[in-house]
């Protein structure tokens, strides 16, 4: 999903993290996809450009740029419902 260079990109950020002999024989040139080729008849209605958006930053790799929980409850994912008081 994020593609291999996002992890080597974080490997080489950060001089304590190592990948395994498994992905480093493994994790070879994957491309990232986007989200919507996940999107299908079935669930297009359950999604929208906000939800990828919030769901892009949740999944970083690299934990300093990853969205915080704080910052994801007040995304705009989640306008509908947080002033349902």
């Amino acid at each position: 999903m994020i593609g291999s260079e996002h992890v080597h990109a974080y490997v080489d950020k950060f001089e304590h993290i190592t990948l395994s002999s498994y992905f480093k024989q493994n994790l070879i040139n994957y491309k990232p996809k986007h989200w919507s080729k996940y999107v299908n008849n079935s669930n297009e209605g359950l999604v929208c450009d906000a939800s990828f958006d919030l769901m892009s930053k949740m999944l970083l790799i690299d934990h300093t740029e990853r969205i915080s929980a704080k910052e994801a409850i007040m995304h705009p994912y989640f306008d509908s419902v947080r002033h349902l008081e």
